[in-house]
């Protein structure tokens, strides 16, 4: 990476500046209007990448968040300069990045990523919530969506200089590796209906849940569709699934369930049982026998899998092999 420092002249008046916003800062005088001249006054010195200047509008409005988030940093040069840089830097990526897209004849104008502000949005439910979560991280909405861009232009760009390949036998061999926990009980699919009891039921409680299951019991082996007695008289939390549980493994239900579920038949309904739920009558389903999860079932994961976690390995090596390559000018000594 090649980084020129400022003229001489340059730097006094950035230190100049800087003392003043130092100064004003202490007395409780730095206004919108000081804030506004200083900005002005730096906009031109934040930093080039081969003579493009970075978004200056972008640097303070991230450089502002962060000052709200790290009040702390007001009138300390160190963590000043840290908060000055983390804004900056992003902002220089991005035009390294540009840069070497042109290079290799990339268009970044068909670049497609998940918008990162729906994915929070969907996260924190309101915009007040969210924007009060961007606020405590330091970040802004557009600080996000650069990085976000950021990951993906490196991600294409990496891909196209071959950086990204990951041969058949790669995913093979993972998958091989992967195998142990790949295989699969055998299951049996099962419903229940539940007549609920307290925790702590009295004999009364109890003899009057039993009366109720024996009666839909007794409607089930006359020929009642189990399903419709779930939706009529269950008060279990699958009673609008008909009482589905799905398929289950040893080991997956409690112990009274279980065993009952494993001791009938496809098709069959149990006797009224009692755990610490309540009253249970079981329906056994079809069985699935044991296997293992097929290669090509599981390929496509794997592969993604793959190529993440050699972009995460490779992403820094290759973003400081393009630093270097350009040529930045910065009044802040920046290294990837």
């Amino acid at each position: 990476m090649q980084i020129e420092n400022a003229t001489s002249s340059w730097s006094r008046y950035i230190s100049f500046i800087f003392k003043s916003y130092l100064a004003l800062s202490l007395c409780g005088l730095l206004t919108v209007s000081h804030l506004s001249v200083i900005q002005s006054a730096r906009a031109e010195t934040l930093a080039t990448v081969d003579g493009v200047p970075v978004s200056s509008q972008l640097y303070f409005s991230h450089i502002e968040r962060l000052h709200e988030t790290h009040p702390r940093a007001k009138g300390k040069p160190k963590l000043e300069n840290r908060l000055s840089k983390r804004a900056l830097m992003p902002l220089v990526s991005e035009l390294v990045l540009r840069k070497e897209a042109d290079r290799v004849g990339v268009s970044l104008t068909s670049l497609s990523f998940e918008d990162p502000i729906a994915v929070l949005l969907k996260t924190h439910k309101t915009e007040e919530r969210l924007e009060d979560y961007l606020r405590r991280i330091g970040e802004t909405r557009e600080s996000i969506h650069l990085k976000k861009w950021i990951n993906a232009t490196t991600g294409l760009l990496m891909e196209r200089a071959g950086l990204l390949k990951i041969s058949e036998e790669e995913v093979r061999a993972e998958y091989v590796r992967q195998e142990p926990f790949l295989k699969r009980e055998e299951r049996v699919r099962a419903a229940q209906l539940l007549i609920k009891l307290p925790s702590r039921p009295t004999r009364e409680q109890i003899n009057k849940g039993f009366q109720a299951i024996q009666v839909i019991h007794k409607r089930s082996l006359a020929g009642e569709p189990f399903h419709l007695l779930v939706q009529r008289h269950s008060e279990g939390p699958l009673r609008s699934r008909g009482g589905d549980i799905g398929f289950v493994a040893k080991g997956d239900m409690v112990k009274v369930v279980e065993d009952t579920i494993w001791s009938l038949k496809e098709d069959d309904v149990s006797s009224p049982i009692r755990s610490k739920y309540g009253w249970h009558l079981i329906k056994r389903g079809a069985r699935q026998a044991p296997s293992n999860t097929p290669y090509d079932d599981v390929q496509k994961i794997f592969y993604e899998r793959l190529r993440s976690a050699k972009f995460r390995k490779g992403k820094r090596a290759y973003m400081k092999r393009l630093w270097t390559a350009s040529k930045i000018d910065s009044a802040l000594p920046l290294r990837y």
